[in-house]
Parts: structure tokens; sequence; C-alpha cells
């Protein structure tokens, strides 16, 4: 004779059956935020690899005044605008690098590509969450005076860090560079080292490269 199932069989049932959906679920959980984890990454490294080519392009074609057309600073003269900066800021009590330099790779917002030396400026900011943005600064001239502005491109989000060493022809790294100054005998380095740290969810991502400077000034005494 037929018969039903018992309470305890139904009750043994849907426990059997609570665990298989917990599991399913605890690995579907795992599968979305691992795809977002990667999602997350693939666009993190488009960004750094835009950022590399616009450091090697920009850099690429580096501008520089040579003697006699070149001549040292005097207290009358007014500065190179072709000069090579590059220096230390405070961004919310973090200290990052800032770069810049006369270079022939302008990018134009525009359809029409508009020719000349440009000065591109890489520096950090203070973005609405109180976080670090690496942007890009283009100006063709008159550049006397450029200013960041608020419509400046980011390169990168969230940096936690953006740090530049300087290398020169003896090969000793340098923090800071100054082409208009006795103490690098108003050259460019020979390369440029560069250091982004990023912010990731488990930890601070680091990327390094060094791109060498196609050109070059002779030491001036």
């Amino acid at each position: 004779m037929d018969r039903g199932f018992t309470l305890i069989e139904i009750l043994i049932a849907v426990l059997i059956f609570g665990g298989l959906m917990t599991t399913l679920f605890t690995s579907f959980q795992s599968f979305i935020f691992s795809s977002t984890a990667v999602n997350q990454g693939l666009i993190q490294d488009e960004r750094i690899r835009t950022l590399l080519g616009h450091l090697e392009r920009d850099l690429g074609t580096l501008y520089i005044t040579r003697p006699p057309r070149y001549k040292k600073p005097e207290s009358i003269s007014d500065p190179d605008p072709f000069s090579f900066q590059g220096t230390q800021e405070s961004i919310d009590g973090t200290l990052v690098s800032r770069l810049g330099f006369a270079s022939l790779s302008h990018l134009s917002l525009g359809k029409k590509e508009i020719p000349g030396v440009a000065r591109i400026v890489y520096y950090a900011r203070s973005n609405d969450d109180n976080k670090i943005d690496l942007c890009r600064a283009d100006t063709l001239r008159p550049y006397d005076a450029p200013k960041e502005r608020s419509c400046d491109p980011v390169l990168v989000r969230n940096i936690s860090g953006f740090d530049l060493t300087y290398v020169d022809g003896e090969g000793d790294e340098h923090s800071d560079w100054d082409s208009e100054s006795d103490t690098v005998k108003y050259t460019v380095p020979v390369s440029v080292k560069f250091k982004i740290t990023l912010n990731t969810d488990d930890a601070p991502r680091i990327v390094e490269t060094q791109i060498a400077l196609p050109v070059s000034r002779e030491a001036m005494d």
C-alpha cells in the first residue's frame, strides 16, 4: 500500500534543499564579486596603459633650446619658456611630484589638429572624495604662466603616490630638476623614472617605468 512522506522526511528534504541553495547562492555571489574585481582591474590596467602612452609620447617629442639660442638665465632675462621643471608639492598631506616641460605632442580636443610647441604639465590634485587624481595640462603658446584648469583631463583617479626621479648623465638620481639652475648646469635629465601607487581594495598597487629622453643639452658652467 502506497504511503506519503512523513514529516521527518519532509524536514530532511527541506534542509537538504536549503543547504544546496545556500551553497549555490554563495558560489554565485563569489562569482559576481570576482567578476567585478576583474572588471575593475581591467579598467585600471587600461588607464595605466593610457597614462604610460601619454608619458612616452610627450617625452618622446620633448622640446628644448640649445646654445647659442639658449643662454644662461640672468637676473634681468626672461625665463626659458621651454624649461624642464620637476618639483614636489603636498596634496592633502601627501608629497607628490609635478613635472612641466615643452613638447610637440599637443593634443587637440577638436577635430582639427593644431601644430605647435605645447607646455605639458603632469600634476596631482584633490578630488571631491578627498582623494588624489593625476591630471595632464596641455597649453599651446603663449604659456608664460600656465594654470591648471578644472577641465584638464584626469589620467588616473584615486592614486596614493606619484613619484618621479630624474637621472643625470653620471647616473645620479634627483628628486627635483630645474633646467634653469646651475645645480644641474642648465641641462635636462638623461631619463625619468616614474612610480605610481594605485589604491585598490586589497593592497596598494605600484607601477614603475623609466623613460629615456631623446634630446640633451651640454652642461654649461
